[in-house]
Parts: C-alpha cells; structure tokens; sequence
C-alpha cells in the first residue's frame, strides 16, 4: 500500500470537511443561508490551491493532489450552485455518476494494486463520466466570458471551469493508464452505447410531443361536450413510459429554452426548483412543447395528486417553515357541533438581509359540512379579526397591497373539494408571523357516538414544529374518550406534541337530536335526518364507464338495463347496441379520466346516471373558462338536478362538488344495491328547500322557522345552515352575498381577509361596518346557557332582588 504524504493527507482532510458542508447546506439545519457554506469549501479550496503550488507541484504523489484539488473544487461548485444556480437540482442517477466519476479520480492513485474486476470498474465508470463532463462542458459554455470575469473579481469564476477540468483529468487518466487496445475497444462500444441510447431517447420523445400536439388539436377541433383538451390527453396518454416526465417538463424539469442555448439564465436561489435532466434538456432542445402550463398543472393534479402545485404566489415561500400550531377544540355533545381554532406561527428562517419578505400559503382540508368562521392576523404585536367581503374583492386587495405596496394582509379563499388556502404577508426574514384560522362542522355520527373531525392542512413544515391541543366541551359529555390527553380540568383536556389531526374523541351521542338557535327573527333547528325515497322507474341509463370499471359491474349493468335504453358517451353521446356495444365499452374502460357531460342528459325526471370515480381526480375549477364549464354552469342554474348512482365509492373531488351543489342527487352502494333500488323502483327524493338544509353524511337537518326558540344552542347552527343554502343555490341565488355576511363564513362566493389599517379597506372598497354574526370563536356569543343554567342565573338574580328590598325595608323602618 502506498504511502500518502502530508500535502494528500492534508487535502483528504479538506476533502471531508468540505463534502461535510456539502452535505449539511443541504438539509434543514442549513435553512436558506448558503453563503457560509461556499465560503468554507470555496476558502478550503483557496487554501489547497496555495499549498500545491508550494509544495505540491514537485511532489512526487502531484497526480493525487491534483485530483485531491479538483475534487475540492467539484464540492465548492456544487456548494456555489445553491446559491447562484447554474444548474438546477440534479436528478439521482445524474448526480450519483458525477460523484462516482469524482471517487474514480481520487482512487486512480491506488489503481496499481486493484484486482482487474476493480480496474475494469474503474475503467467503466470514468468512461461513463467523461462523458457526462463532456455534456457539463457544452452546458456551460456561453458562461465562461462571465467565469473569466468572476475570476478577476472574486475567483468565484473558477466554478465555471470546473467541468471541463474534469473532463480534461479523466480524459488525461484514461488515455495514459488505460491504453491497451482492449479498453479502447470497450471505451468507443461504452461511448457509442450511449449516444445510440440519446438518439433513441430524443427521437421518442419528439414522437410524443407531436402525438400529444395532434391529439390536442382534434380534441379543440372535434369534441362537443366541450371539455379542455388536456382530458383529451390524459385519457390517450397517461400510461405511455414518457407521459410522466414529458407532463412535468418545465415545471419539474429544467428544459432548454430556445435553439441557441442549452442553458437558462443563471439566477439566485428561488421557490421552484426543478431537476436537471440530460437526456429531457437535450430531448427539449429538438421537440416542441403542445402543452400550456396550465394543462400540465391539471393533468399533473388528476393523474399524481399535484395538490397545489404551482400554486400562484406573489413573493416566495421558499425560506418559511411552520414552528408552532395551537390548536383549541370546542364541542357541544348534546348538539352534535364542533369548532376548532388552530393559530399558527410561521418563521422566516433565511439570514439574507437581501432576500427579503416570504408568503406563506397553506391549503386545508376541512372536515365534511364544514366551513371557515373566522380570521385573524397578528399586526404588531395585536390580534386584528377577519373583515368578510366578496371572494373577487378579496382576491383584488390581496393583490394589490402585496404585489404592488408589499404590505400586512392575510387572506382567506374557498376551493372546491372542501378545502381553503390560507395566505400571510409578509415574513420577514429572521421573523415570525401568527395567524389564527376557525373552522365550524358538524361531527360525525356512527353507531350513536360522535366522532370529532379533524381538519388536515399542508405547508411550511419543519420536523421540529410545536404542537399543543387544547380540547373543551361546552356541555357535559357521556362516556367520553380523548386520545393521548391528560385531564386538566373538567371537561377540559390538553394534548401536547401531536396534531390535532392524530387525537381522536369519542363520546355518546343523544338518541333525539334537538338544538336550536333564533338569528334575525328566525329559528334554526338541527335534529336527526332519515333519508325519504320516492317512487321511481328510470327508462334512460347513462353509463359513466372509465378504467375504475370492474368487468362484473359492467356485466351487471348489462343485465339489469336489458329491456331499458343504455347510453354511454364517447365523443358525442352513443346509444349502446349488443351487437357492436362491448368495443366501445372496452375502449371507454381504457380512460382513467372522466368527464361526463350531464347537460346532454335530456329527460331527467326519467333518467339514471351510474357512474364510478375515475382512476385520475378532476375539480370544476380545472375546467374553467371551457365551453364544458360553460355549458354546466348554465345546466346547473336551471335547477334541473341529475339522479345518480356511484359504485363503491364515497364522492370525492368533482363530483362531491357537484353533490355539495346539489346538481346531483346521489345513491351510493353497490351493484347489489342498485338492483334493490331498481326492482323496488326506489330513489332518494332531496327535501331541501330555501327553509331546509341536509347532510346526509353526517344525518342531520337544519330547518328554518319563525317558532320560539325553547333552549338556546350555539350560533355555528345558523353558520351551517347558510353555508349549505349558499352551495345548495350559489349559481342562482343572488343573495348568495349576503347569507354569507350575516353569517360570516368562507364559501364559493365570500372571503375573509385582514388589511393592515382602516384606510387599506377604505382603499379597496371594502366595508368593514360587519352586520352578522362576526368572527367565530372558543365561549362565542352564541353559546346560550342550558335550562339548567337558567335556572341557576335566575335564582341568582331573584336572591340578589330579595335582599335589595329587604335591605330597603329596613333602612324605612328605621
């Protein structure tokens, strides 16, 4: 073994320290702030730079040291990229062979004592990696001007240089060690492998760029039901070994420009990092794109769950993490109502005084029926409440105070699928911020015991963030179980360390179900609800039929519907005939994405839609501004609804909009099910109305009346009932605004939103004069005594009048 002497060994120990700085810039602990990083290794390689050319140069182990040097400054320039990117993030496979290709230099000074099976390893990965040098040399190329003037300002230009002084190392290793005729042979069959394997993958692709862009064309062109050509695309495409990588070019990986320049411009750290491809970079370079960005963020939403990808944002959010959420927990068992408060503490982590303010964005998920309540930012150090006002105005001064002034709101916006996105500005650097978020449902009933639903969320998150759960019960609860909680208190309990959305809480439920709540000369009543049938006999069958299809629903489907009329739609809406009917069928079986146009549904009072949830998830927002939404909008405003049936499956996503909207009237349930329905010439019959509201899920009622009111519950039963009318009839009702405003809640047509002072709301047309039930939140106004709390207040009351005249009495006697 040889020996290696101090100038090596110094060099290694420079080498571990600066792989060390390497591999910690990228983790949490780092945050944001590279500039320490790259000034160790970049300083670390100054330093080795000075003692090779001391002592290094005449030494007789300088082939090591010069591989020692470049790899440090391989490490430094891989640090520096973090900071002014050149490159975006490589992808696995191309960063594991730089590296490997890096291992291959260092160990080249041993290689005289490797068995063969080593040195052909060797040999084969510094085949592989001159040739991924090569392609980092041609990458940087239009940069070496800028290296060169880098180098005369601050040496940081010396980064430029580091692929083709690679490329020129491994080249010079391979040429001088591994020249016998045999490694030549397998260097030029490794080289041209590997171009063959590019030209294949290049030409691949271009034939799906111009596939896709052909089947986007027809779908513009020939479809009637209207819908976006990106479903089109998803329906042909989605299971092509290409589709995946080809939807996320652009947004997940970085692509080439223009035919000029391989490169983008190179820029300081940002929000969005995307991957460094070779093989897509150069695919990109000779094909065209025929997708918009806004068809690949659908198609990336449906198929893989993208939620929020590429969420809009007016600043970044790249440096905030979540350090704290506080979560408080009200319950009122006899009413079968929860609300939950969550405040969080949001921090900017960045130590760059240039980089600034940060966004913050979260999306929840809220529990089913549940709506939004309440708002509040801390501005300066005080709690400033939610303002509640259209979504469009909201949406508008949002935009203009942070876009254009860069000054406090928060914001809070309805999306479908029941989900909200919350948004906070500014973070500033090395600062927190703290919002506080209501959320007003129903609970869930199962087997007479109510279950509280948690509501999910997603954003700035940090491993070491802070939980701690608060739980309250406003009425005395029955055969009562919280999860992981201690009692501090009666009907008080605290959880630490644990998402409210991992505690679970149980407790008996009333058999008879009875709240009540008076608002604005009104009674709202919750109780239980029974689903009611009534008779029906449909004659028309729609078929949603998609990849979820089983092939014994299909064949159930085609025995119960014998002797009725069967239509599916595939392209335009088809009649389905035995003879000729089981290949369309099994091409509409092929679609993972479905999009039925329910408008073409003509005789409702007489027709059946059975559908299933395709394999890849839609939401109408997708589809805005297309001639499908256009058209269901319209059918939607008619009052019309479609009677439904949905296999195995609870609606999720489009459809549940749709049901929310009451545009549906679902039956879900099986197929054995269905056959009940349709031998007994069943459905459900919707007893809503402008005076009731139900859900179904959750089997319960609110009924509206002018009676007295006999024992007063909490006000989030008049928020329930306004936000189910305001689904129930938002694409027709006008007043849509106004429910929401008396009863201060988020939905599809109103947002809460805080502004920095009374002049920005003046500012934006924004009344801040709150005529309804204002902010929720935990011992709210509207949580009324119970009777026996009257009682107990009127005693009190009744004692204290006693003693008054008494006391009177007394002093007139006197």
């Amino acid at each position: 073994m040889k020996q290696i002497k101090t100038p090596a060994l110094v060099g290694f120990l420079f080498l571990l320290v600066s792989i060390t700085m390497y591999i910690v810039g990228g983790t949490d602990l780092a945050k944001s702030d590279q500039s320490g990083f790259v000034t160790v290794n970049f300083g670390l390689t100054g330093i080795y730079w000075t003692i090779y050319m001391i002592s290094g140069r005449d030494s007789d182990q300088k082939s090591l040291i010069q591989n020692i040097l470049i790899a440090l400054f391989f490490f430094s320039a891989h640090t520096f990229n973090r900071e002014l990117i050149v490159f975006d993030h490589c992808t696995p496979w191309f960063m594991a062979l730089q590296f490997l290709g890096v291992a291959a230099l260092l160990l080249d000074f041993f290689a005289d004592r490797f068995p063969n099976w080593l040195k052909w390893a060797q040999f084969i990965t510094l085949s592989l990696a001159l040739l991924c040098w090569l392609y980092m040399t041609v990458y940087v190329t239009p940069l070496y001007l800028i290296g060169l003037i880098g180098i005369v300002a601050l040496g940081l230009g010396l980064h430029i240089f580091v692929p083709i002084l690679l490329f020129i190392r491994t080249l010079f290793i391979l040429k001088n060690r591994f020249n016998e005729k045999q490694y030549q042979v397998v260097l030029w069959s490794i080289s041209s492998t590997v171009v063959l394997l590019c030209v294949l993958f290049v030409i691949q692709w271009n034939l799906l760029s111009q596939s896709i862009g052909r089947t986007v064309r027809e779908a513009r062109a020939y479809a009637k039901d209207g819908v976006p050509a990106w479903i089109s695309v998803v329906k042909d495409y989605r299971d092509e070994w290409l589709f995946s990588d080809f939807v996320k070019m652009d947004i997940e990986y970085q692509v080439s420009k223009n035919s000029f320049s391989l490169w983008g411009e190179p820029r300081f750290n940002d929000q969005i990092v995307k991957l460094h491809n070779p093989l897509i970079m150069i695919a990109s370079l000779f094909s065209t794109d025929p997708l918009l960005e806004s068809d690949k963020i659908h198609i990336l939403k449906a198929i893989y769950g993208y939620d929020g990808v590429q969420e809009l944002r007016l600043w970044s959010g790249k440096d905030l993490y979540t350090e704290a959420v506080t979560t408080s927990i009200q319950l009122w068992p006899n009413n079968g109502i929860q609300y939950t408060e969550h405040t969080f503490q949001v921090t900017n982590g960045s130590e760059e005084r240039w980089q600034g303010q940060n966004e913050a964005i979260y999306i929840f998920q809220l529990p089913s029926g549940g709506t939004v309540t309440s708002l509040s930012l801390w501005v300066n150090g005080k709690e400033e409440k939610g303002v509640l006002t259209t979504k469009s105005k909201a949406a508008e001064a949002y935009k203009n105070i942070v876009g254009v002034q860069g000054r406090d709101p928060s914001w809070v916006e309805w999306r479908e699928g029941n989900k909200v996105a919350v948004r906070v500005f500014p973070v500033n650097n090395k600062e927190s911020r703290v919002f506080k978020i209501g959320i007003t449902a129903p609970m869930k009933k199962e087997a007479m015991r109510w279950s509280y639903l948690p509501s999910t969320w997603e954003g700035p998150v940090k491993k070491s963030t802070r939980y701690q759960t608060r739980v309250l019960f406003a009425q005395d609860p029955v055969n009562v179980h919280v999860a992981h909680a201690s009692m501090v208190a009666k009907n008080q309990y605290e959880v630490d360390e644990l998402p409210s959305s991992n505690i679970t809480i149980e407790m008996d439920a009333p058999e008879k179900l009875q709240a009540e709540f008076a608002y604005d000369k009104h009674r709202y009543v919750l109780s239980n609800y029974l689903p009611s049938r009534m008779s029906f006999d449909p004659q028309d069958i729609y078929l949603d039929i998609n990849a979820s299809w089983t092939n014994q629903e299909i064949s159930a489907m085609k025995t119960l519907f014998a002797n009725k009329s069967i239509y599916v739609y595939q392209k335009e809406m088809v009649k389905w005939e035995p003879r000729n009917g089981d290949k369309v069928l099994n091409q509409l079986r092929q679609q993972t994405i479905s999009c039925f146009p329910f408008f073409l549904i003509k005789d409702r009072e007489h027709s059946l839609l059975v559908t299933k949830p395709a394999l890849a998830n839609i939401a109408i927002e997708d589809l805005e501004e297309s001639d499908y939404a256009i058209k269901l909008k319209a059918d939607r405003s008619n009052g019309q609804p479609v009677r439904c049936f949905l296999l195995n499956a609870q609606s999720s996503g489009y459809y549940k909009t749709l049901i929310d909207s009451r545009y549906l009237i679902p039956e879900i349930g099986n197929t054995d099910d269905l056959k009940e329905l349709i031998v007994q010439k069943q459905f459900a019959v919707s007893e809503e109305s402008d005076q009731k509201i139900v859900i179904p899920e959750l089997g319960v009622q609110i009924q509206e009346d002018s009676l007295p009111v006999q024992h007063a519950a909490t006000d989030h039963i008049y928020r329930l009932f306004q936000y189910n009318q305001i689904l129930r009839s938002a694409a027709t009702d006008s007043t849509a605004i106004v429910r929401a405003e008396k009863a201060n809640l988020v939905s599809p047509v109103s947002s809460l939103i805080v502004l920095e002072s009374a002049q920005d709301y003046k500012d934006q047309g924004i009344d801040t004069d709150q005529k309804g039930l204002g902010n929720a939140g935990i011992q709210s106004k509207g949580a009324a005594p119970e009777p026996e709390e009257w009682l107990l207040i009127i005693l009190f009351c009744g004692t204290l009048v006693y003693w008054y005249f008494r006391k009177k009495k007394q002093i007139t006697t006197a």
